[in-house]
């Protein structure tokens, strides 16, 4: 059994994460990088915690997979006087970019962020993000551009990522330089 279930492993447990590079699944291989003996625990402001950290002793484990750029993190807290572990982790994206969206229940709106850290030396500008979650029947219209788009397209197609300057597309680029940003806006038209 590992402490650490993975998809892709002969551990048979559903996995603790699941991880996509591309729409497709990442079979992670994480090994142990470093481990260390806390005496206490870390504090998380915002996060429900145990505000005693007298008497308490923390097994830090950190795994990495450094083909899919990914830390895993695991924190085990054992309280002197108490039968109890308490468990954490932290899972960090090593990479270059990640990408995220939020959709509302009704899936009449989306907002998909876009973050890199360093920009692609001759970066092509033909990359696109899948949205296989929005309603194919509808079409989304781009705050920003007023562009709009087949719902059956972006579900199945994708929209494209935004686009970096390279040194030959300066009137149509969107980014520009290191840590680059952008916040795409879609809302569904009746």
């Amino acid at each position: 059994m590992q402490e650490y279930p993975v998809y892709g492993t002969t551990d048979f447990h559903e996995g603790a994460i699941d991880l996509k590079r591309d729409h497709l699944p990442c079979y992670l291989q994480l090994s142990i990088k470093d481990h260390e003996i806390l005496y206490g625990k870390e504090i998380e402001e915002g996060v429900p915690q145990t505000r005693n950290c007298q008497d308490v002793e923390t097994l830090k484990l950190t795994l990495n997979d450094p083909v899919n750029e990914v830390t895993v993190t695991l924190f085990f807290s054992i309280y002197k006087n108490s039968p109890v572990i308490v468990r954490k982790n932290r899972i960090q994206n090593d990479g270059n970019e990640t990408i995220w969206a939020l959709v509302t229940r009704d899936r009449k709106e989306v907002m998909i962020g876009y973050y890199r850290i360093l920009a692609q030396p001759n970066a092509t500008t033909c990359e696109y993000i899948k949205l296989p979650f929005l309603d194919k029947s509808s079409y989304y219209e781009e705050k920003e551009t007023g562009m709009l788009y087949n719902g059956s397209l972006l579900k199945e197609k994708e929209i494209r990522k935004p686009s970096q300057f390279n040194g030959a597309n300066e009137s149509t680029a969107q980014l520009f330089g290191d840590y680059q940003s952008k916040i795409i806006y879609l809302t569904k038209r009746s």
